[in-house]
């Protein structure tokens, strides 16, 4: 690749996020599954189509539902998928790869549109442009990505200190626990990634005991169970983000 690795991207809430593009190697092997399984697809309805004698029955209308079954599902594949998935086609789930907006919010119908309609464009015009232009472009966008303020990033990105520390704007914000201003920096990167390994997976246990050691920290009864395990961490989170932030205004 001769563009950058990553995609930095500040948020409109001052949160800075690292995404590592999409390598070209993984965007060619999800366009490629996806193409197998669009020939797959198509492969199949036609086998069918001839199997169920509907090919001998000449006429228009046989005419309108093979297009109907076979063109209209292969022509807007890519525009469904990513829509329905995340934005993420089967062959872009499989490489972990998926679409994301450059300005760090959600890509929206019109982001996915935008995308899908100049895809059509280029395939008419060149169908190696897209490539060209991954390429060519810093971020590795193709023509589409860069109409629609798009980029194809790996699913998982890189998580640093800086995404846990925001910059509040709200100032009605009220902090509840003051003490976790003696939390240091890995204490609260401990306790992103136990919120992070629970939500994932479901690690009860892990959270529960975080919870109890975050109580003792706070000088709380490590049995008091009154504000729920997750509840209370994300809520020192938060006020841990709330003063740091604060001391750097």
């Amino acid at each position: 690749m001769n563009y950058s690795d990553r995609i930095q991207i500040e948020t409109t809430q001052n949160v800075k996020l690292e995404y590592e593009v999409a390598s070209s190697g993984d965007r060619i092997l999800a366009w490629l599954i996806d193409t197998l399984l669009n020939i797959g697809y198509i492969t199949i309805m036609l086998v069918i189509y001839d199997m169920t004698g509907l090919a001998r029955k000449a006429g228009e209308t046989m005419g309108v539902v093979l297009v109907l079954i076979v063109i209209l599902p292969w022509l807007f594949y890519h525009l469904l998928s990513e829509l329905l998935m995340g934005g993420q086609s089967f062959g872009k789930r499989f490489r972990n790869i998926k679409v994301i907006r450059t300005d760090g919010t959600s890509p929206t119908i019109g982001n996915y549109l935008i995308r899908w309609s100049l895809r059509l464009l280029e395939n008419m015009l060149f169908p190696g442009v897209a490539f060209v232009a991954i390429l060519a472009s810093e971020k590795g966008q193709r023509l589409g990505d860069l109409a629609a303020g798009t980029a194809v990033a790996k699913v998982s990105r890189r998580t640093y200190l800086s995404d846990t520390i925001l910059n509040f704007t709200h100032t009605d914000y009220q902090p509840t626990y003051p003490a976790v201003q003696n939390f240091s920096n890995k204490d609260i990167e401990i306790i992103k990634y136990v919120l992070k390994l629970h939500r994932e997976s479901n690690k009860f246990l892990i959270l529960r005991e975080c919870a109890t050691k975050v109580r003792t920290l706070l000088g709380m009864d490590p049995l008091d169970v009154s504000v729920p395990n997750e509840t209370l961490l994300q809520r020192v989170v938060d006020d841990y983000t709330y003063y740091k932030s604060r001391e750097e205004v």
